[in-house]
């Protein structure tokens, strides 16, 4: 989703987070998970309020701060 807006994906942070699933046993285990950063700047967002805008009646990207 992330991407689709229009984010740059910044790099991953390897064993960053620990998830906790539960076993087949009906126990947990936590497992540790990847994440990655998406980053997103004005000057990226260029061009895309008027997309916005004439897509559906959105407001300006001004118009959302």
């Amino acid at each position: 989703m992330a991407q689709k807006l229009g984010c740059i994906s910044e790099g991953v942070l390897r064993n960053a987070r620990i998830a906790r699933s539960q076993t087949e046993d009906g126990g947990w285990a936590d497992i540790r998970t990847d994440l990655i950063v998406w980053g997103l700047l004005p000057e990226d967002l260029e061009g895309v309020a008027e997309q916005l805008a004439d897509a559906g009646g959105y407001g300006t990207y001004n118009d959302w701060n």
